[in-house]
């Protein structure tokens, strides 16, 4: 089964719908039917473009580097799919209109070198910290912020109101350091679309707790 698993790339984690407003909307949409937007002439000349991306021994060297740090985390990755990742990353390059691969395109590896679920995080959280240490941070509080909201719903009575201050503290908390981060990297004119959801999600879940615990505790 590895060697199989091996062939399939690209992994992407798709957890169940979490809001009952998102899943009955889910239930109550038609299913879209598939629309093609690409022809075969424009697959063909994509894939030549991204073979002619350029990849130097610096990204090479950015790769052996995630290899050895994921390898001391016991995530074992084969060969094969780490001469892969050199294509991915060259099509991934390509996707950001880039001649050659850049330190930003390795974060797709995320996607790539883990085989176990559990170890996806693991994953994303060393090849961001080579090439986005700040997205890492604030993936980390915003993990660290759902965790404890979830923990503090199977809290009642008296130990679910001082849980439920408590956490509302450390929700608003993290939302402040979140958009810290992204203002202090749009100052000095660095992307932050690919952050900038975080802040609006955990924004939302302070105001979802606030709202569903205003009856418990006074804000």
């Amino acid at each position: 089964m590895d060697a199989l698993y091996d062939r399939f790339h690209l992994k992407y984690e798709v957890k169940h719908i979490q809001e009952d407003f998102n899943f009955v909307s889910m239930l109550a949409n038609p299913t879209p039917d598939p629309i093609v937007t690409l022809t075969q002439q424009e697959i063909e000349k994509a894939q030549k473009d991204v073979l002619s991306v350029v990849s130097d021994e610096t990204i090479d060297a950015k790769i052996v580097e995630v290899s050895r740090y994921l390898r001391n985390q016991g995530i074992i990755v084969s060969d094969r799919t780490y001469k892969q990742s050199r294509l991915i990353l060259k099509a991934e390059a390509w996707l950001n209109e880039h001649d050659e691969i850049l330190e930003e395109d390795i974060e797709v590896l995320k996607h790539v070198l883990w085989h176990d679920p559990d170890e996806r995080r693991k994953t994303e959280s060393t090849i961001l910290e080579m090439v986005n240490p700040e997205k890492n941070r604030i993936i980390t509080m915003f993990d660290e912020a759902f965790r404890i909201a979830n923990d503090m719903a199977s809290k009642q009575g008296a130990e679910r109101q001082q849980k439920a201050i408590e956490v509302i503290a450390k929700v608003r908390k993290a939302k402040t350091d979140i958009a810290k981060i992204i203002n202090d990297l749009q100052r000095v004119k660095r992307d932050t679309k690919s952050i900038e959801p975080y802040l609006n999600k955990i924004n939302k879940m302070l105001t979802d707790l606030q709202m569903k615990e205003i009856g418990v505790i006074s804000i």
